[in-house]
């Protein structure tokens, strides 16, 4: 599957920076449904972001109802859109602590005094969500319970009208500076349209309208502008646009081209045939056998696999896509 990361806007001078970093990937996502979806990164079908995060109830997707009893299942939706699961050695509102499953020590924990959850992470920070499992904070803090920001963000949301509950702005503390989403109503729901910070556009964001509301360009002033398209396929005698990024161009000029196997029982999985550069320095394949590069790996798993050198000075990140989530990232070292 492909996954294309950017960063759009990086504040620097925090430890834990202020950003919003996108990504597109062509695997098929854990998502809400509609009702609960006004945190969704609307950036178009397959796009995700730093803020697009959220916590539920898995088997209902629903708000998290700290009442379970012990082997409860929550799931927190990564910014990556991965489903990644905790379960619960007691009930949260007496003290129970749910457990991650990926094999992290993160953990989950209900804030009685505050009324509302943090993921506790094994690096000591903290992610927040208030009692509906929307996405309040993360950085460091100090002290518990509750505990008060040391370095870190909070997301502030619109209080009320037709974009309630969607971003306002992101804040950094202690620097004080604030990141402002604004949205644009695109096929009867807010879509993200601009970040500005300081009376000044940082990024633009434009999409296609009809189906999928597919997000077509960006540009921002770190990095220039990157227009991306999409196939098309006919089903049944119509034509249909599929959330399949299939190239992109960076300034006007292509510098990524992929192929997916559109066959009829791959048709919306988006599995990747080939990745390759204008210029042909570096190509991809998929290969089913796997091999020591992925964390235990199963036959199911679909690798990605240097097959050409891409010169020096480089690193490859490529994901392993099992039956399961999270989704693992395996290192393939130095080109």
């Amino acid at each position: 599957y492909l996954t294309h990361p950017y960063v759009d806007v990086r504040f620097a001078g925090s430890s834990v920076p202020l950003e919003f970093v996108r990504e597109f990937t062509s695997k098929d996502r854990w998502l809400p449904p509609q009702t609960q979806a006004r945190e969704l990164a609307r950036l178009g079908q397959g796009w995700f972001h730093t803020y697009d995060q959220a916590l539920y109830a898995s088997n209902a997707r629903e708000a998290p109802d700290p009442t379970g009893a012990a082997g409860t299942l929550y799931v927190h939706r990564t910014a990556r859109g991965n489903g990644r699961p905790f379960t619960c050695d007691g009930n949260p509102l007496t003290g129970g602590v749910c457990r991650s499953r990926d094999g992290s020590l993160d953990s989950l924990r209900w804030d009685s005094a505050g009324s509302f959850w943090e993921i506790w992470a094994g690096s000591g920070a903290r992610t927040r969500f208030d009692a509906d499992g929307e996405l309040l904070a993360h950085g460091w803090y100090v002290g518990y319970p509750s505990g008060s920001l040391r370095a870190g963000w909070t997301v502030q949301r619109f209080t009320s009208g037709a974009l309630e509950g969607y971003i306002d702005y992101v804040q950094d503390y202690p620097a004080g500076r604030r990141l402002y989403f604004r949205w644009d109503m695109v096929d009867v729901l807010p879509m993200l349209a601009r970040l500005e910070s300081g009376g000044a556009v940082l990024a633009t964001f434009t999409r296609r309208t009809g189906t999928y509301s597919l997000l077509l360009e960006t540009a921002s002033s770190a990095a220039g502008t990157e227009t991306y398209r999409y196939p098309t396929v006919t089903i049944d005698g119509r034509s249909i646009v599929l959330p399949r990024l299939t190239s992109i161009e960076r300034d006007g000029v292509a510098t990524l081209s992929v192929t997916y196997d559109h066959g009829p029982s791959s048709l919306g999985q988006g599995r990747v045939v080939s990745i390759e550069a204008n210029d042909g320095s570096f190509a991809f394949r998929y290969r089913g056998a796997p091999d020591n590069s992925c964390p235990t790996p199963s036959d199911s798993t679909m690798i990605i696999d240097r097959s050409t050198d891409l010169g020096s000075g480089c690193t490859i990140d490529a994901h392993c896509v099992g039956l399961g989530e999270p989704v693992a990232v395996c290192d393939l070292g130095a080109c």
